[in-house]
């Protein structure tokens, strides 16, 4: 049974969202990070941090940067504005939470995959471009 960590630190603005956790002395190399518009997960044995977002950020433009003992999240926010609280309202529903990690899983690997199948075709368009200048 994982150890829930609730020593994190949070700061917004309206455009966005600071979370400091810290990583009681693990090495950066060993902590799992997942990020999704909605979810964060943090996990280094045995210490879990995961948090339901109150609204959706910009997945793509945030960062996470782990070092000096803490990992450091600048999380983009979709909507400006200031939220008050970090977590959604129903954070406590067990079933939710299990819906919503569910739910965050299946959007990752939709995102993996249309990535995958981007790079897939940026490679072939770059071997014709190749093989069309090669002939001319």
């Amino acid at each position: 049974m994982p150890i829930v960590i609730k020593d994190y630190t949070w700061e917004e603005t309206e455009k966005t969202l600071y979370i400091t956790i810290p990583l009681k002395g693990v090495r950066p190399n060993k902590v799992d990070i997942f990020s999704i518009e909605t979810y964060i997960k943090v996990h280094y044995p045995p210490y879990l941090f995961e948090s339901f977002l109150f609204e959706p950020v910009y997945d793509q433009k945030s960062t996470a940067q782990v070092g000096n003992g803490v990992v450091v999240f600048k999380l983009e926010k979709q909507t400006p504005s200031v939220w008050g609280q970090l977590q959604h309202p129903q954070t406590d529903d067990r079933d939710w939470q299990q819906n919503q990690r569910q739910l965050a899983v299946e959007r990752y690997r939709e995102r993996a995959e249309q990535e995958k199948a981007t790079k897939v075709d940026a490679k072939r368009d770059c071997d014709r471009f190749g093989v069309k200048s090669q002939m001319a």
